[in-house]
């Protein structure tokens, strides 16, 4: 229910997207509903994002460039368990926004030291303090579950065994 205030053309469509969803349900009664996965991963997520990126410094030996950052990591099985939950209560959640995380944030370098304990492999890090995107998130990026938990959803994979998944299909 936070106020929609988009800093670049990106974060200003997705905020019009939103609106137009909202309106078209309110004035046709159809039941749209929208969704928002906070950060999603999971096996064969493209190899460029960050959380392939640190799996594959810790199996390369690259020294991984590493830019502060806070994330609601949530595993792709759980959202989509999520979505399903939101379309079986579409009518009821009509012109609501449903947030999909897990209420729990962790920094990069939270995740790193995740992936060093799942491969058991260090990880070089080169700190980029300069190099913050304007769009970026530094201080809080965790979502209010609240009403999606309220459809007798939650998320159930714990990040460390996501991205012990994430690992295991990678290092294949």
């Amino acid at each position: 229910d936070m106020l929609l205030e988009p800093t670049t053309h990106y974060a200003a469509s997705k905020a019009a997207g939103t609106m137009i969803c909202q309106a078209w349900a309110n004035q046709t009664e159809m039941p749209i509903v929208i969704v928002r996965p906070f950060s999603a991963y999971g096996p064969g997520e493209d190899s460029r994002r960050f959380i392939p990126t640190v799996i594959d410094c810790a199996l390369s030996g690259k020294t991984l460039q590493l830019a502060p950052g806070v994330h609601d990591w949530i595993y792709v099985d759980d959202v989509v368990d999520g979505m399903i939950q939101i379309a079986f209560h579409a009518k009821e959640l009509r012109g609501k926004v449903v947030n999909l995380g897990t209420g729990f944030q962790l920094d990069n370098d939270a995740v790193v030291d995740v992936v060093r304990t799942v491969t058991k492999k260090e990880i070089n890090v080169e700190y980029l303090e300069n190099r913050i995107r304007s769009y970026d998130t530094y201080v809080k990026w965790v979502a209010d579950i609240s009403l999606a938990k309220s459809l007798s959803w939650k998320p159930g994979v714990e990040f460390h065994e996501g991205i012990r998944r994430v690992y295991e299909s990678i290092k294949k």
